[in-house]
């Protein structure tokens, strides 16, 4: 087992399957202590199970991002669990498939509320515990597409990733 990022601290959203759950093992597999949550009980139980196996400092947090104090409650659970948070990866988010002509207004909200709302109040929540930390801080935001994780490293690579400096520490984005 890699264990160059040890004294690393990550939280990783929407880690109860897919890349949410593989960025977990991945960032054990390097020795970065994970905080993961998801809605979904089932799925987040199964990433516990694998990261068991890849003997991961490990706490897993069952929550919907959308509810009201939820991303604030998330990452004092991280920070409680893990000590601190040095690495937030905002991986939730849902879609769903229907006709232009024929969405509902719950789709739309249910939407908006997982991938623009949680996101920025997870962002929010986060920068100020690293702020208050002063220490070395990430945030990644990663944006899922139809071809999968895999389509989407390809277009890291050709894209290459935006960097920018912001106030709360490095934030990196990827998305078409």
């Amino acid at each position: 087992m890699e264990r160059q990022a040890a004294n690393t601290y990550a939280l990783v959203t929407g880690a109860g399957a897919g890349l949410g759950r593989e960025l977990v093992l991945a960032l054990g597999r390097r020795g970065v202590s994970v905080a993961a949550t998801d809605v979904d009980k089932t799925g987040l139980a199964e990433t516990v199970r694998l990261a068991s196996l890849e003997e991961v400092q490990f706490v897993s947090i069952v929550a919907d991002l959308t509810a009201d104090g939820a991303p604030d409650r998330v990452i004092a659970d991280t920070r409680n669990g893990l000590g601190r948070l040095d690495v937030l990866i905002n991986n939730a988010g849902y879609g769903g498939i229907e006709g232009f002509f024929e969405m509902t207004a719950g789709l739309w909200d249910r939407t908006l509320a997982v991938n623009v709302k949680a996101l920025a109040l997870m962002t929010m929540a986060a920068g100020r515990v690293m702020r208050e930390q002063r220490g070395p801080d990430r945030q990644h935001h990663l944006a899922s597409l139809p071809h999968g994780a895999s389509e989407l490293r390809r277009l890291c690579r050709q894209q290459g990733r935006s960097r920018f400096d912001h106030p709360l520490g490095r934030h990196r984005a990827c998305a078409p």
